[in-house]
């Protein structure tokens, strides 16, 4: 069992530690020992000292295995004891922002770690195990992911210019299925219909996802309950708030109920976004990871400089996702059909500008006077 804990702004990890050499094993204990408050506060007894044959933990035919041992509970800060080390580890695990939103340029992951994120909040793991279980078998957390959303324990919606309150909340439809003629009953919206699903299940947790979030007019969409996601005014909280809809039926957010949006800053930049979603979210910024693509991290990171240079800002900059599980038989493809028309969209076709973005990268564009549009045209 690995425990997260936090001292200060430090995230540390306190597991089964392994260590080659002497001047590895001093070094490792040596920084524990540097954390006694989170030592007592975690129960720890000891530090084990113990030689044993590593060649089946490691490479090297000879080691030291260190265990850190802790009792088998603790005493939270209200005095109840906990038993467990699920309890421990949840107890100690930094919570998820009840409303957040992933922002960043086109191609960066937000949709990826939005399946991450959810996943995670639904089955109450942490984010970083989710992560890494998502790189060894990606199809298997998205199965899950899939399977919550056909259980309604995940709900996706895209906002869009004419996205609206009676969509989202409540409205009124018609209904002709009667035989006294014309008539109107009220539907409820995506959200109204997610917050009453977590009310009556409040052991487990829930997430909507709102996709574009920043395309739709939040006013409009959300009116008087953008109030109601913020966490101290939730059901159960000190400055708990209830509304009445339209409807006259009675309204208020539980905790269990998490908000992820995703923002393309290509679109449009935080900087201008409605002032009553930057302070109602936690904003998680999404960049390019060349680490994920080795193959053209020479290639894509020289255009995306060249890019920020032009700009002036990294909301335009060109995500990793692009590349991503390709190799380099793919480029002429990725250039034609992704690159060209993005750069062509940030830099309103100026042929000029976008065959230099791409140069930086060593990638050889020309105009095909065929068809009159730029096409790849190899390496230099």
């Amino acid at each position: 069992m690995d425990y997260n804990f936090k001292v200060g702004s430090h995230n540390k990890l306190l597991a089964d530690i392994t260590c080659y050499s002497d001047k590895e094993r001093t070094k490792v204990v040596k920084t524990f020992k540097s954390f006694k408050e989170v030592r007592e506060w975690l129960g720890v007894k000891s530090v084990g000292n113990s030689l044993e044959n590593a060649s089946e933990k490691g490479t090297l035919s000879r080691g030291y295995y260190w265990r850190v041992e802790g009792t088998s509970d603790y005493n939270d800060e209200a005095g109840t004891t906990v038993s467990t080390q699920e309890e421990m580890q949840e107890k100690i695990t930094v919570e998820t922002p009840l409303n957040m939103i992933l922002y960043g340029p086109p191609g960066t992951g937000k949709t990826y770690n939005t399946v991450n994120y959810a996943v995670s909040i639904v089955e109450k793991k942490q984010i970083d195990n989710v992560v890494e279980e998502a790189k060894e078998n990606r199809q298997a957390v998205f199965n899950r992911y899939k399977e919550y959303l056909s259980g309604n324990k995940i709900v996706f919606t895209t906002f869009h210019q004419n996205y609206s309150y009676e969509e989202f909340i409540q409205g009124i439809r018609a209904n002709t299925n009667n035989n006294e003629g014309l008539s109107f009953i009220k539907e409820d919206g995506i959200f109204k219909n997610i917050v009453d699903i977590a009310k009556d299940d409040p052991d487990n947790n829930y997430v909507i996802i709102i996709d574009e979030i920043n395309r739709g007019n939040i006013s409009r969409i959300f009116g008087e309950l953008i109030t109601l996601i913020e966490e101290d005014k939730r059901i159960g909280r000190e400055n708990e708030t209830i509304v009445t809809l339209p409807s006259k039926e009675l309204f208020a957010v539980p905790l269990n109920l998490y908000i992820i949006g995703t923002m393309n800053t290509a679109d449009k930049s935080i900087a201008l976004i409605d002032i009553a979603l930057r302070r109602r979210f936690d904003f998680i910024a999404m960049y390019p990871d060349y680490n994920v693509i080795p193959d053209f991290r020479h290639i894509l990171k020289p255009i995306n400089e060249a890019i920020y240079k032009s700009k002036r800002s990294a909301d335009y900059l060109i995500g990793h996702a692009f590349f991503a599980n390709k190799s380099i038989d793919d480029l002429e493809n990725i250039v034609n059909k992704k690159l060209i028309p993005l750069l062509n969209e940030y830099f309103y076709n100026n042929e000029n500008e976008v065959v230099n973005i791409l140069a930086k990268g060593g990638i050889n564009v020309e105009m095909n006077m065929d068809t009159f549009q730029l096409e790849y045209r190899g390496l230099v």
